[in-house]
């Protein structure tokens, strides 16, 4: 599948930007995020859920990138 964009990150900016490009309906986006996906706000972890003491440290998922040539 090709895509208009990627979008790296479904952080604050990530998320905004790619319920943005949604409405575009000419345009193919792709968003890529590293974890777990939690179906339901409860299996959320309560630092993340709550937004408090959030560590980007504790929440390293070891998903580590590779430079393409």
């Amino acid at each position: 599948m090709q895509y208009d964009v990627i979008i790296v990150g479904a952080g604050s900016a990530g998320a905004a930007l790619a319920a943005r490009l949604s409405e575009d309906r000419q345009c193919n986006a792709l968003l890529l995020d590293a974890g777990p996906d939690y179906q339901r706000l409860e299996q959320l972890p309560d630092d993340i859920r709550n937004g408090y003491g959030l560590s980007v440290h504790h929440h390293d998922w070891h998903r580590p990138g590779v430079r393409s040539a």
